[in-house]
């Protein structure tokens, strides 16, 4: 079975020949992985507002999907005296390498901390969807016919998490408490770019491209990060012209939040999102069995396999035995892509990685073949 079409088959909430599988990891990660396959330098497409895996690296894992990522012509990105990159969204970034090989980003400044004016932030340099070239996507469709094409990645649309580069938590959670219009402008700057992006990824992808995914991080560990109820005010109207555009161009929505973000699942489902990025099942109220049982003949799951608890710290023995338990709590009826919970953490034991995809295709295909 092609990997497209065993994507499909989940995502119709039919069952595969074995759950199909992604990867996302930190870019340290992947180079220790692509040293253990031997592949040599990087074959990644990568732009200043996403990037893609290496395919080499995807095809040794089994991967089913692939990311579709335009190239930037944006004005040159600059480097700030503090040695911050301003980047696309007038953000100030410091990136910061951890003694384990991970890494984080730091803002020295917050460019509109200070604003509290509509003006002040319509005078803010927001990003154009011209600058950037969607001229090679055709030829990056082709390239990855045979996989599910993925358009956007978790950081699109993220009013939340870019807003907080710009103004800062506590303004950004304030301020949606408060309906503050500064930062209300600011969310509907962010949803016009999006939209003119995203419209023109659609174009250029001629309707075959299969998932549009976009993110905005929605919970914590421990609960959601805000209400349902300022959900459905503030955050859910800017999204539903994007699920529409998307829907017209035949794709399946994915939404990334991490956390416990249970208490939302049946908004995604009234207003069109099909899959939920990332099930992350020590979160609060996120057990998989439930979640499964509640909501598996509506939404479906990308994830589960979690980069905190179990891939970081586990033995390769207790890593087979989760991916079996969530190909058992989420895989029957298909409505599930088996991936990690985010990126893979540099120091995550290789063995451990090589192992999750491994037993995934083995366990899952012996799974579906007995369900049948």
């Amino acid at each position: 079975m092609r990997p497209k079409e065993r994507c499909l088959l989940a995502l119709n909430h039919r069952e595969p020949d074995r759950v199909p599988m992604n990867y996302h990891a930190d870019e340290n990660m992947s180079r220790f992985l692509k040293e253990h396959f031997g592949f040599k330098g990087d074959e990644r497409r990568r732009c200043w507002l996403t990037s893609n895996e290496d395919p080499r690296l995807l095809a040794a894992l089994d991967c089913d999907l692939r990311t579709l990522v335009p190239n930037y012509v944006g004005p040159p990105i600059r480097t700030n005296d503090d040695g911050s990159i301003t980047g696309v969204f007038g953000e100030h970034m410091v990136g910061q390498q951890n003694p384990d090989g991970t890494a984080h980003f730091l803002f020295p400044y917050l460019p509109l901390a200070d604003a509290t004016t509509v003006e002040e932030v319509d005078a803010h340099p927001w990003p154009k969807a011209e600058w950037f070239d969607f001229s090679s996507i055709k030829d990056q469709i082709e390239e990855y016919e045979d996989y599910a094409i993925v358009g956007g990645d978790m950081g699109t649309l993220d009013s939340m998490s870019r807003c907080l580069m710009l103004f800062g938590h506590e303004r950004v959670m304030l301020g949606m408490v408060e309906r503050a219009p500064a930062l209300l402008r600011a969310f509907q700057h962010l949803s016009d770019f999006y939209y003119d992006y995203m419209g023109r990824l659609f174009e250029a992808g001629g309707g075959k491209i299969d998932i549009a995914y976009y993110g905005e991080d929605l919970g914590t560990q421990g609960g959601p990060r805000i209400s349902v109820a300022l959900y459905k005010e503030i955050i859910q109207p800017l999204w539903e012209r994007h699920i529409r555009l998307a829907k017209k161009y035949g794709c399946f929505t994915m939404q990334h939040s991490c956390g416990s973000t249970r208490a939302f699942y049946p908004e995604f489902i009234k207003m069109g999102i099909d899959i939920h990025d990332t099930m992350q099942p020590e979160a609060h109220d996120m057990d998989p069995v439930e979640i499964k049982r509640e909501f598996g003949d509506q939404l479906s799951f990308h994830g589960g396999i979690s980069i905190q608890q179990v891939l970081q710290t586990r033995s390769a023995e207790e890593v087979a035995a989760e991916v079996r338990r969530m190909i058992d709590a989420l895989g029957r009826g298909g409505g599930y892509i088996l991936a990690p919970t985010h990126w893979i953490q540099s120091g995550t034991p290789i063995e451990n990685v090589l192992t999750m995809y491994q037993v995934a295709k083995e366990y899952s295909t012996d799974f579906y073949r007995k369900g049948k």
